[in-house]
């Protein structure tokens, strides 16, 4: 008697796809059959900002809760960021923009309501590790600046880059991530927690070996400082990001701040994150942000 198969997961089907330009119907199809149950799973309903009090026990079941729901997303944006093309890039935006849908102000509980963006910055995250280890300048940008609203709840709500309300209505509850286990003591639990949680599907998948910390490193200083541009040409030079590892590595030799800032000055003009769009496509603009930022982060 022959043995059934078993099927295909998703990372295989979305490689099966990806390799051949041809089936981007197919792959937007993938793509709308795995994001629907996951923006159903995510809606407001399931994660309600009233009700449950904010304490241990319900904070370690809601993250469970919504790396459950994002499970399936998660080695898509992986792979989309890895072999996506102009095509891949679109599927991330929509993914990206879709899921931060889910994330709108409201009344309740400020921690239940600003934690509906951890879903949102697990994924740029993910995605932006992988096409900053592969080289994938252009959808590394475009994974910074996918246009959302800052308060989906709000048909007029100003678009802007989603890094700005992720990074800052996270920033808000940040602390809360010591309430997991293993974390009580860790001076940025929520970029621990990131860091730690996201090593196995990106080593599994891209084999990255002892270079994921290095490239996770790279990408949280490299998203602190668009953070910090973006925020600064809003609020007239006034520069703030999201804190994370990347402020106690700086304290080391070879930190990731100065090797991106080395990167940026060797490649000039040339830089692929400039040509890519970041930081207004200057050098000098690069320069402006990253003498500022680090002057933020020698006080911090």
């Amino acid at each position: 008697m022959a043995t059934a198969k078993a099927p295909l997961s998703i990372a295989d089907r979305a490689k099966a796809l990806l390799a051949d330009p041809a089936h981007r119907i197919e792959l937007d199809a993938l793509v709308n059959e795995v994001l629907a149950p996951a923006l159903d799973a995510l809606s407001p309903e399931n994660f309600p900002a009233t009700g449950d009090s904010p304490e241990k026990e319900n904070f370690i079941k809601r993250i469970a809760a919504y790396d459950a729901a994002i499970a399936d997303l998660l080695p898509l944006t992986v792979l989309l960021a890895r072999w996506g093309d102009e095509e891949g890039r679109l599927q991330l935006e929509k993914m990206v923009s879709r899921i931060a849908e889910t994330a709108p102000d409201g009344g309740g509980l400020v921690l239940w309501l600003r934690l509906r963006w951890y879903p949102v910055w697990m994924l740029i995250c993910a995605a932006s590790i992988a096409a900053s280890a592969t080289r994938q300048h252009q959808t590394l940008a475009t994974l910074l600046t996918v246009p959302v609203p800052e308060d989906a709840s709000q048909d007029s709500s100003p678009l802007k880059a989603v890094v700005l309300p992720a990074a800052a209505r996270l920033f808000e509850v940040a602390d809360g991530f010591k309430l997991l286990p293993g974390r009580e003591q860790n001076h940025f639990p929520l970029s621990e927690h990131l860091f730690a949680k996201l090593k196995p599907l990106l080593s599994g998948l891209l084999f990255l070996g002892a270079l994921y910390e290095r490239h996770f490193d790279r990408v949280e200083v490299l998203m602190a400082l668009v953070i910090a541009d973006l925020n600064s040409r809003e609020r007239d030079g006034h520069m703030w990001s999201l804190p994370g590892r990347y402020i106690y590595k700086a304290e080391r030799t070879n930190n990731p701040f100065t090797a991106l800032k080395s990167e940026a000055e060797d490649a000039g003009d040339a830089w692929p994150l400039l040509e890519a769009g970041l930081f207004k496509g200057s050098l000098q603009r690069f320069r402006t942000v990253s003498e500022a930022f680090g002057k933020k982060l020698s006080h911090w």
